[in-house]
């Protein structure tokens, strides 16, 4: 793969969240990457709900 589109393959969570469950086929117990991948995934979920409820109007009645 081209240098440039697999730097920006690395920080996409899309990957992380593959190579967990490709992680959860091949071993049957929980590995470190396992978990890290899971973290990744689970960080980026917090960031991106994090910043959506910034975005979001407050209505008072």
């Amino acid at each position: 793969m081209n240098d440039v589109l697999e730097a920006i393959a690395n920080v996409l969570p899309l990957t992380y969240s593959i190579d967990a469950l490709f992680e959860i086929a091949v071993n049957q117990e929980a590995t470190s990457e396992l978990w890290t991948d899971i973290a990744v995934v689970g960080g980026v979920i917090v960031v991106v709900l994090a910043l959506a409820s910034l975005t979001l109007r407050r209505q008072t009645a």
